[in-house]
């Protein structure tokens, strides 16, 4: 097992009981095997957990910083938190692969040379919302996911890799930049979809294909491949 996965399950299991791995990590837990490295650590969790999570940690050893116009605010209580973004970075307060840069006030600047997470020292957290045991999609609630966490043999949860395939389509679209970056990210969301969907069930690309014709009605390039 991926020692930061090993990690990561273990913190998050202290935590709450409902979380999962998501982006790129979750695509290779469900094709049972690394098939590239990752930026970060991306964590799906739910806004009824949020408290809960942020308090968790706090009292961990974490630093916790949500967006805020363009700067990243510290979240040094749960007083602190405005709930109107559904990310968080969670930061370990002892990492050096960080420079965190204050401009004002309780406001930073983020940024790191690293290219690939090698260590469980960042962890972003994506809230989520669901009803009953229908996962919402953010971007249009009206799309949704029933039994969206799935586990490994180890008991390690992840999301569904096509609804993670799903939030990563709108990147793939819309993303016009030049920048390296960016067109890393590209490459990188159209490797994971190259490779999660020779192993997608008739069921999940029909659930797939359905979800990318109401989300993009011009048509996307993974729908010529589903």
């Amino acid at each position: 097992m991926n020692f930061m996965i090993e990690e990561v399950t273990k913190l998050m299991g202290n935590m709450v009981d409902e979380w999962a791995v998501c982006g790129g990590d979750a695509i290779d837990l469900f094709v049972g095997k690394t098939t590239r490295l990752h930026k970060d650590m991306d964590i799906a969790v739910f806004w009824n957990d949020r408290e809960q999570i942020i308090d968790s940690f706090l009292n961990t050893g974490w630093r916790i910083f949500e967006p805020d116009n363009g700067l990243l605010r510290e979240i040094l209580s749960i007083q602190d938190d405005l709930c109107t973004e559904d990310n968080l970075w969670c930061i370990k307060a002892n990492s050096n692969s960080y420079e965190i840069r204050n401009i004002y006030d309780n406001f930073y600047e983020i940024t790191t040379e690293r290219k690939h997470q090698d260590i469980m020292d960042f962890i972003e957290l994506l809230f989520n919302r669901k009803e009953d045991d229908l996962f919402l999609y953010k971007r249009n609630p009206s799309i949704n996911l029933s039994n969206a966490i799935h586990y490994t043999k180890e008991n390690i949860p992840y999301l569904a890799p096509e609804m993670v395939l799903l939030y990563k389509s709108i990147f793939v679209k819309f993303t016009k930049s030049t920048q390296k970056n960016d067109i890393e990210m590209i490459v990188n969301y159209r490797h994971d979809f190259d490779v999660a969907i020779k192993n997608l069930s008739e069921k999940q690309r029909d659930w797939l294909r359905n979800a990318l014709n109401i989300s993009f009605p011009n048509g996307h390039e993974w729908l010529e491949q589903l």
